[in-house]
């Protein structure tokens, strides 16, 4: 079992065609029969179309907000609305001194509830506009 995870779909599915090969190069030099399949399939996120909407509701609404170049490698079943329409995924950060989201002593901060109420309605202005 293994888990792969890219920054983009062309990587992701590149890597999946290169463990087939890796698989099969294995079946032949050992004559064996593997399954091979693939479980969970979560599409990689790709903000760069939309990131300026966010931004700029970020802006609006006064929340302070930064970017990275290197992606998070979140492993999220959000990406697959991106098939259905326009989609893009942001954090609301907890501080360094939070536990980890699905960590058992995990106690979400409610304050961020109204951070991020706040970027999305910037966004549904800048929707309806």
């Amino acid at each position: 079992m293994i888990t792969l995870r890219a920054a983009s779909n062309d990587d992701l599915n590149w890597m999946m065609q290169e463990a087939k090969k890796i698989v099969h190069g294995i079946e032949r030099s050992h004559g064996i029969k593997a399954n091979i399949s693939f479980h969970e399939y979560f599409p990689a996120v790709e903000n760069s179309a939309h990131i300026k909407r966010i931004n700029e509701a970020c802006l609006q609404a006064k929340v302070i907000h930064q970017s990275y170049d290197v992606p998070f490698r979140w492993s999220e079943d959000f990406s697959q609305f991106s098939n259905l329409f326009p989609f893009a995924m942001f954090g609301l950060g907890a501080g360094s001194d939070c536990p980890p989201l699905h960590a058992s002593n995990c106690d979400f901060p409610d304050d961020l509830i109204d951070v991020g109420l706040s970027v999305f309605l910037e966004l549904f202005k800048q929707h309806m506009k």
